[in-house]
């Protein structure tokens, strides 16, 4: 599981990286905050939720529609969720073949990202 971190340009980070390092397109972003900033192109499937989540829901959706989910290799849950969500990522994470990208949001002024 890939964990990006900071306070701002997290998407920034997320498209650099599907785009310039991965060599599938097989990755699925599932938006849960309404992001208009993706560019165009097919790098990746984007679903923008209708409604913001917070982590457990979106969780929870995840495994209700998980045969959606069965043909992407990655995932990505672009939410912006606490640092304490990271353990319930961690879960899902070992339940489930996927890979798995999750944004954290801090105050922290440096957007990083590290493997978990």
């Amino acid at each position: 599981m890939l964990v990006i971190i900071g306070k701002s340009e997290k998407a920034k980070h997320v498209e650099n990286l599907i785009r310039k390092e991965f060599i599938t397109n097989k990755i699925v972003i599932v938006d849960a905050i309404g992001y208009n900033g993706w560019s165009n192109g097919n790098w990746s499937t984007i679903w923008t939720l209708n409604r913001q989540m917070n982590h457990k829901e979106l969780i929870n959706s995840f495994e209700n529609d998980y045969e959606e989910f069965k043909k992407f290799d990655w995932v990505v849950f672009y939410i912006n969720s606490n640092e304490d969500s990271i353990s319930d990522f961690k879960e899902l994470d070992r339940k489930y073949p996927q890979n798995f990208i999750v944004t954290i949001q801090t105050e922290e002024g440096f957007t990083n990202r590290y493997f978990i």
